[in-house]
């Protein structure tokens, strides 16, 4: 998805959160959210599929972006998300839980903030603490598509 890794190097950015959505059938969806020094953004990357084996030729088809969404977000914007972060009390959360699924969604939400960085991973995720983190970075990105 050509997105940056929030887990080492240098970043911009003093303060990242991404959620992955990967669905089975469906498009894969990456929705980050940073903080620069005085500005705030959202850059949102949506995949054509979620990529196929090819059985017959022996390879990984992978999905191809289709769609890109970069915007500003208002600092309230960015505060909502914060608070959203502490209310399900992401940084406390172990990184996997519960078993994977055949069909259905891998949710992912990762976050780099002053050098720190956590990742938490669930399948099927949308009822839990962690699909209300997805839906609200969604709805960020105003993706009405993958509000499932």
């Amino acid at each position: 998805m050509g997105e940056p890794s929030l887990s080492c190097g240098l970043l911009e950015d003093t303060e990242s959160y991404r959620f992955l959505w990967l669905p089975s059938f469906r498009n894969s969806v990456a929705i980050r959210v940073f903080r620069g020094s005085d500005d705030y953004g959202l850059e949102a990357v949506i995949l054509d599929g979620p990529g196929r084996y090819d059985p017959k030729a022996g390879r990984y088809d992978p999905a191809h972006v289709s769609r890109c969404v970069t915007r500003a977000l208002s600092r309230d914007e960015w505060q909502t998300v914060i608070a959203r972060l502490e209310e399900v009390q992401f940084w406390q959360m172990t990184t996997t839980g519960g078993n994977l699924g055949l069909d259905g969604a891998e949710w992912i939400v990762e976050a780099r903030r002053h050098g720190r960085y956590h990742i938490v991973d669930r399948w099927g995720g949308s009822d839990s603490a962690l699909g209300s983190l997805g839906r609200l970075f969604i709805n960020l990105a105003d993706l009405k598509a993958v509000r499932s």
